[in-house]
This record gives structure tokens, C-alpha cells and sequence, in this order.
């Protein structure tokens, strides 16, 4: 599942990280696009710039790990087909009730059970949004889980063991346990997307329902195996009459498979928030200079993005400077994400040392994340202390996490090595002297003579993250702590960065950084850390234990306790999250700010003024 959500990830890194440290999020106080003035007007043409080789590719929304991408789900699908759940309210990482097609859902604990009401929705054809469109989507990826890129085994959709029809507008699903209902809905009913009775057939010419998913499980592969291939067409988006049955605000005019597309209000939507614009374009660059080029212009682009080469910085009162201030207004976009190192713990020859705690508390101390965000980043990113993020700002983080338990300090790293039987060398070799299991000793598995040396390699996503790396090199030296860096490409370092035995030669790798990990909006993270999925070998019972508590409980104290565990034992060399892009809004447009930190784009929330 690291993988699939890794790609996720990977678009909003390259977009950043291509661009050199020109990062963004929210806004920083140097102005929004909903800094204007006076009412809406209905028309006008807005457009989107997309990152260079970031566009989207597929259209049908149960996507397969190949197309599990923020460009094809958040930026796009959504526009035309709406889940259950929205999430992003007010650049916060929460559900949005108001611009759901149910609402919030009713848990039976005592039944196992959760019930979802339907708001009355319309598809564009004129059909009623129904419970029926809601148990094709859940029959569909019941019998194709496994080509569908969220399926995480025993999680959605394993832990739903049943869903009725009770009435037109109602559904109720049985779970397989109960589990937390903030967890639960934000996590597990979002991935919902109910589907058209148009699209529950396996030829062009069949009669909608024909398939029989929506009332068969066992006949859904058919039905699956149609709209798969019919989206890998991508010359027919805008032509194919499946996909002109939409229930979100836009509807697909034109689409060509280099990115570019023109997307039309959806005249039967029935959420509250109706296009104002009379068309939403999107914009393909096939690079960042030529994105830039069309931005100083001023002439087509209504939300971009800046270039590495842009002289931008975060001033001490968080204002950002703005090189195209005199047509746009420059904000950052946050991001809901954690970015670290994976340590191999199975690796034969380091994983031993990743074992020890305090090895990996010495390796987090030499880990300069003010540095990095100031200077690579330019100010804009935020740290990284646990498994929960810190910006934006929300409810989840916890005191401890935020008051970063493994600050930056070299001094700090020597001494935990001097205090467990290591000979520390700075900018030299460093060695255990006293090995051993006990008090003062290396640990476990770490014969006398063993150099403290480490290879890390990391995605190529440009000079920032080449600075924040040789950084990190340079620091740990100082401690006694040789790391030898080497980037690749994104998909060399995903490839390699694999669950392994010791003796599996696929085990090589000792420490990776990918990019970091896009969260679901309830920020449980049991793929990363439990003993059954970690990719790093990460074992440990207790986190085991406190996942299941924070994601089956409904207690506050759960999730604390297991951001809490983690940050203190750093099973991950936390890193400071770059921001998604530095977005410029064109002046005169409002209405998108706050940016999601979901990256989910809400063209329909846009507007000009009279």
C-alpha cells in the first residue's frame, strides 16, 4: 500500500521539489484570491496550471495502483463525480458535511453497524442519486479489491461484511468490529464513490443495470473489466457517453491526454455550492519554464505555480515575497503529510543498528529541520516530529509531538553513542568498543568493531531536497556518524524500498526517502508501522496494540497515546514536509482560499467579482 499512496505523494513532491524549493500552502498573510471585495458574478474562465509530466490520466474513479494519483482523484475525477464524503473545510483536514451528497453517518456499536442517509442528489441524466449507486460502488470493489490502489488487507473494503438497501436513500453497512467513528468515516466511507446505473453494464450497447454488479457481487468482474478498458481511452473523455452521467458541479467538454481539458457546469448539480464560472480550464506545461514564461505573460493562467529559479522567501512575520505581485497574489499550499527516512530493519548488515533506540534518537537530533525549512525550503514547509502533521493546524497533534522531543543537537547525538559503548570519531569512523546486550553497552546483534556507517538513498526531486540531504550528511559526520548519500529516480527508490527478509537479496537498501506519505484525513497510520505491513521490518507489538486502540476506540487519549509512542521512538527519521507549490492566484479571482490541504481542487467555489 506504500507504494500506491507514495505515488500520491510523489506528485505533489516532484512538483515541488522540481521547482528547487519553491514550495507552498495556505495562506501566509502576503494575500489570497478572496482578498477582493463585492459580490460574485456568474461567467468568466478560469484556468488551472498543472505541474510539468503531473497531469491526470484516468477517469473512471475506482482507480487501480497505477492510477492512484492526487492529479486523477482530487484534482479531477472529483470534480465530476462526487464521494460520499468531501473533506477540506476551511484548510483543515476535516469532512464537509454541506458539500456531501450523506449525511453524517449514524453508528450502531451494539449492531456492528453504520447507517448512511443520502442528501437528494441528481445525476446529470436526470436519475436520483440512490442507495443502489452507493452498493454498485461497494459490490464493485468487494470483487476487485485487489485492482483497486486503497486496498490495505483487513481494512476497507475488508471490514465491511454486509450493506442493505433500506430505503431509496439509506443505507446501512455491518462491520466486522467497531471501530472509532471519527476514524471510520473519515477514512473508510470517503473512499466511497457511488456510481450511475448507466455505467453497470459490460458492453457499449447494453441496457444500464445490465451488468448485474449493483445486485450480484459475482458478476461484477464483467462490469469492472468494461469501464477499465473504457478508461484507458483517453481520447474519448469528453465524447463517451458513460462518463458525460456525472452527479458533481462540472461536466468534461474537452479533454486531451496531455492535460489539457475544459470542463462545463453540470446544469443538474444539486450540492450548494454551483459553479459561478462559465467554463474551468486546465492548463498542460511540458516544463516549469514554460509555465512561467505563460505566467509573467499574464494572458491565460488564472492559478499557477512559481519556478525554481522565482526569488521568493518567507520573511519572520510570515509574509512571502511575490515576484508576479502586480497580477497575482502568492500562497502557499500546505499539505496533509509526514516526510521522513525508512530505516531497514531487516537489513543484515544495518538493521541491528536501526534497532537500537538510541541509535535512531541520535540519527533524529542530527536532523536540522529549521535549517532546512529556511534555507532549501525557503521558509516554507513545516517540520516533522511523529506521525501526526503539524501544519496545517488541527485537532490531532498532540503537546508532545508538538514540542519536538528530539530537537536539533549534535552534541546530543555524541552523547547517546559515548553513553552506549561507542568510540566516537567526529568526521571519522566511529565504532562499538563495548559490545553487548546490557547497560552501556552497543546492543544486541553489534559486534565490537562495527563502524557506525549508513547508505541512504533519495528521490531526485531537485536542489532542495540535495540540500537538505547533504545537510543531514554533514551533521550526522559531525556527530560520528557516517551517511553516504546517493539520489536515483522516484521510481528506483520506491522500487527498492521494500519489505525483506535478511537474506533476501532484494535487502540490500538501509535507508530511503520517497517523499513522504499523503494521510487520509484521520491521521492513523498503520501501514507505516504496524509488525504485518511496515516496509521497513518495523516490529513492535505495543504499536500494534495502539493502533488497534485508536482506530477501534472512540477515545481522544487513543490517538495521543499512539502519536505519542512514535514520536518518542522514532521507528522513522522524521523530515520537514515541504509544502505543495507556491500557488499564484490571479487577482480578481476568489474563492480558492483556503487551499485544500487534501490537495482536492474546488473550481466550483471560484469566482469573480462584479
Amino acid at each position: 500500500m506504500k507504494k500506491s499512496l507514495a505515488i500520491v505523494v510523489a506528485g505533489a513532491a516532484a512538483g515541488l521539489m522540481s521547482l528547487a524549493a519553491c514550495s507552498g500552502g495556505q495562506s501566509t498573510g502576503s494575500g489570497s484570491g478572496s482578498s477582493q471585495s463585492g459580490a460574485p458574478r456568474q461567467g468568466g474562465t478560469a484556468t488551472f496550471a498543472w505541474l510539468p509530466n503531473s497531469v491526470p490520466n484516468y477517469i473512471f474513479p475506482m482507480n487501480s495502483s497505477t492510477y492512484y494519483s492526487v492529479q486523477n482523484m482530487e484534482q479531477f475525477q472529483k470534480l465530476m463525480f462526487r464521494p460520499l464524503y468531501m473533506y477540506g473545510v476551511n484548510g483543515q483536514p476535516v469532512v464537509s458535511t454541506n458539500a456531501s451528497l450523506a449525511y453524517a453517518p449514524t453508528f450502531n456499536d451494539a449492531k456492528h453497524t453504520v447507517t448512511v442517509k443520502l442528501r437528494d442528489y441528481k445525476w446529470s441524466n436526470g436519475e436520483s442519486v440512490t442507495a443502489k449507486n452507493v452498493v454498485f460502488w461497494q459490490h464493485l470493489v468487494t470483487a476487485e479489491k485487489n485492482n483497486w490502489g486503497g486496498y490495505v488487507g483487513g481494512l476497507y473494503p475488508d471490514n465491511i461484511t454486509s450493506v442493505h438497501i433500506d430505503n431509496a436513500h439509506q443505507v446501512t453497512f455491518t462491520l466486522n468490529a467497531n471501530y472509532n467513528h471519527t476514524w471510520f468515516w473519515y477514512n473508510e466511507l470517503t473512499y466511497i464513490t457511488p456510481l450511475p446505473m448507466a455505467w453497470d453494464k459490460t458492453s457499449d450497447g447494453a441496457t444500464p443495470g445490465s451488468g448485474g454488479c449493483t445486485n450480484d457481487v459475482s458478476r461484477c468482474a464483467a462490469v469492472y473489466k468494461y469501464l477499465a478498458s473504457q478508461a484507458k481511452n483517453l481520447q474519448t473523455y469528453a465524447s463517451n457517453p458513460l462518463w458525460q452521467v456525472v452527479n458533481g458541479p462540472w461536466k468534461l467538454k474537452s479533454f486531451q491526454s496531455n492535460g489539457n481539458a475544459t470542463f462545463v457546469p453540470n446544469s443538474k448539480y444539486s450540492g450548494p455550492d454551483k459553479p459561478h464560472l462559465a467554463e474551468f480550464k486546465t492548463l498542460a506545461f511540458t516544463s516549469t519554464d514554460a509555465e512561467v514564461n505563460e505566467l509573467r505573460s499574464g494572458s491565460s493562467i488564472s492559478v499557477g505555480y512559481l519556478p525554481a529559479t522565482a526569488n521568493v522567501s518567507k520573511s519572520a512575520s510570515g509574509a512571502a515575497s511575490n515576484p508576479m505581485s502586480s497580477s497575482y497574489n502568492l500562497v502557499p499550499w500546505y499539505w496533509w503529510g509526514i516526510d521522513y527516512l525508512q530505516p531497514n530493519y531487516n537489513n543484515p548488515k544495518v538493521g541491528p543498528l536501526f534497532k537500537q533506540l538510541y541509535i535512531r534518537q541520535a540519527l533524529q537530533h542530527v536532523v536540522d529541520q529549521p535549517s532546512v525549512i529556511k534555507g532549501a525550503l525557503k521558509g516554507f514547509g513545516s517540520p516533522t516530529n511523529g506521525p501526526v502533521p503539524l501544519e496545517p493546524k488541527n485537532p490531532y497533534a498532540s503537546s508532545y509531538e508538538r514540542s519536538n522531543p528530539y530537537p536539533f543537537s549534535v552534541s546530543a547525538a555524541e552523547t547517546l553513542l559515548k553513553s552506549h559503548g561507542w568510540s566516537v570519531v567526529p568526521d571519522g569512523k566511529t565504532t562499538c568498543t563495548t559490545a553487548g546486550s546490557g547497560p552501556g553497552q552497543c546492543g544486541p546483534g553489534i559486534a565490537k568493531g562495527t563502524a557506525l556507517t549508513f547508505n541512504l538513498m533519495y528521490a531526485d526531486y531537485g536542489p532542495a531536497y540535495d540540500q537538505s540531504m547533504n545537510l543531514f550528511r554533514s551533521n550526522a559526520s559531525k556527530a560520528g556518524i557516517a551517511v553516504n548519500v546517493q539520489k536515483a529516480p522516484f521510481n528506483t527508490v520506491i522500487g527498492d524500498t521494500v519489505r525483506c527478509k535478511p537474506t533476501d537479496s532484494n535487502c540490500s537498501w538501509q535507508l530511503s526517502e520517497y517523499g513522504g506519505w499523503a494521510l487520509r484525513p484521520y491521521p492513523t497510520v498503520g501501514q507505516l508501522f504496524s509488525t504485518a505491513t511496515s516496509d521497513g521490518g518495523w516490529n513492535d507489538p505495543k504499536i500494534d496494540g495502539l493502533i488497534a486502540a485508536a482506530t477501534r476506540g472512540n477515545s481522544n487519549a487513543a490517538l495521543t497515546a499512539y502519536q505519542d509512542y512514535l514520536a518518542k521512538q522514532v521507528p522513522l527519521i522524521w523530515q520537514p514536509l515541504p509544502v505543495q507549490q507556491l500557488t499564484e492566484i490571479v487577482k480578481g479571482l476568489n474563492g480558492v482560499t483556503p487551499l485544500n490541504p487534501m490537495l482536492t481542487l474546488t473550481p466550483e467555489n471560484w469566482y469573480f467579482t462584479k
